[in-house]
């Protein structure tokens, strides 16, 4: 229990590294926060620094829920407790303290991290991700479903064990994109009441 606790606690404060803040303020000396979506992730970077910035910091953050997991399995983990380890990383990545708890959304060092858990559940979030954006051409909302579903392909690969873990990873995740969810139901609400005017009006 209490490597465990250790465990969690140093995993959250790598997820507290956040590398799109550094790169950005290293390069400009400027907050990546005050523009854009706000926020550290790989594609407010991109806005900042380029491609090139957008891929180091995919990357980076990538790595980090790469290194939760496999810290956790070199330990001799179990999966659940490994899944354990990786929201802790994306906590520290979502609400960096040194930050005031001001980071990125997630999806990268979660995703890093499914991947070393098993390609075949990152495979398939991807392809859900890439179905999603074929029928919504919005990536936030399709990624969100593919998070939101990841319990599911769990299930279906066989891992009963980390079903758990994946929907409080959701949550997370989820709970970092809450303003993003907010404004896609409002374009939704929106773009409906006009649709209702105009076919009102063709009547």
């Amino acid at each position: 229990m209490v490597s465990t606790f250790i465990v969690v606690f140093a995993a959250y404060a790598l997820g507290c590294f956040s590398a799109g803040y550094y790169l950005v303020y290293f390069y400009s000396r400027k907050d990546v926060r005050e523009f854009g979506s706000a926020s550290t992730g790989a594609t407010n970077v991109g806005r900042q620094l380029g491609t090139s910035g957008f891929l180091t910091t995919l990357l980076i953050d990538g790595t980090k829920g790469a290194l939760g997991v496999w810290a956790a399995q070199s330990m001799g983990f179990d999966a659940a407790r490994a899944m354990l380890i990786l929201i802790a990383v994306v906590a520290g990545h979502i609400w960096p303290l040194q930050l005031r708890r001001r980071g990125g959304k997630g999806i990268a060092p979660a995703l890093g991290g499914i991947l070393l858990f098993d390609y075949r559940l990152a495979a398939a979030v991807i392809l859900v991700c890439t179905v999603g954006y074929g029928f919504t051409r919005r990536f936030t909302l399709s990624g969100l479903v593919a998070v939101t579903l990841s319990p599911i392909v769990a299930m279906v690969l066989g891992y009963s064990d980390v079903v758990i873990p994946l929907l409080a990873l959701a949550l997370v995740i989820l709970i970092a994109h809450r303003e993003n969810l907010q404004e896609i139901f409002a374009w939704k609400s929106t773009r409906g009441a006009k649709n209702h005017t105009l076919s009102k009006e063709d009547a």
